[in-house]
C-alpha cells in the first residue's frame, strides 16, 4: 500500500466515522423527549395533559377522566391495606365535601383489591366520592404508581396541576384542594 492509499483510506474512515456520529446526534435529538416514556408518552407529571383512562366504580358504572374537562379533578390511587391512604380519606371526604357544589371531583383510584373489602372499606370510612376499581392496575401503570398513597391534581382543563406521593396530614389535604379550587372560578 502506498502512502498515497494509507491517506485516502484514512480519509474515508474519519468521514464515515464524523457521519455516523453526526447521524447519532440527529437520531437522539429527534427521538427526545422532556421527561421519561411509558407508551409513547411522557409519564405523567405537573405542567402535563392528565393521561386518559375509563374504569368502572365499586357500584358498576363507567368514569372516563376526559368525560370531566372543564372541572378540577382530584385523582387518588390508595388501597383499603395502606396506613397513609386510612389516614388521609377524612380529610378527602371533608374537602370533597366543601367543595363539591363547585365541580370538584375525586376519584378514589382502588388497586387490585376485592370490591368487597372495597365497599367494606368505603362504609366504614363513609366515602361519598367515586371509588374506581383498578383491578389488573393497568391505571396504576399508567400513571406510574410506586407508592400508595398517590394524588394527581388536574385542573378543569384536564392539566396535572400538583402531584403528591405519599400520605398528607389535613393541612395539607386542605391546602392543595383550596390551591386547586382558587384555580378554577366558574
Amino acid at each position: 500500500m502506498t502512502a498515497q492509499t494509507q491517506s485516502w483510506t484514512r480519509e474515508r474512515y474519519y468521514f464515515f466515522m464524523v457521519l455516523l456520529l453526526i447521524v447519532g446526534l440527529a437520531w437522539i435529538a429527534a427521538t427526545r423527549t422532556s421527561g421519561p416514556v411509558v407508551a409513547g408518552t411522557p409519564a405523567p407529571r405537573p405542567g402535563f395533559l392528565a393521561p386518559d383512562f375509563e374504569l368502572r366504580t365499586l357500584e358498576g358504572s363507567t368514569i372516563r377522566l376526559s368525560d370531566l374537562r372543564g372541572r378540577p379533578v382530584v385523582i387518588n390511587f390508595w388501597a383499603t391495606w395502606c396506613p397513609p391512604c386510612r389516614t388521609e380519606m377524612p380529610a378527602f371526604v371533608r374537602e370533597y365535601e366543601r367543595y363539591r357544589d363547585r365541580g370538584l371531583v375525586v376519584l378514589a383510584v382502588n388497586q387490585a383489591e376485592q370490591p368487597e373489602t372495597v365497599a367494606a372499606f368505603r362504609d366504614a370510612f363513609q366515602l361519598t366520592f367515586p371509588i374506581l376499581l383498578d383491578p389488573y392496575m393497568e391505571v396504576s401503570e399508567q400513571y406510574e404508581i410506586r407508592f400508595l398513597p398517590t394524588t394527581f391534581f388536574v385542573n378543569a382543563d384536564g392539566v396535572i396541576s400538583d402531584m403528591v406521593t405519599g400520605g398528607m396530614s389535613e393541612a395539607a389535604v386542605r391546602a392543595r384542594f383550596q390551591r386547586l379550587m382558587e384555580a378554577h372560578q366558574p
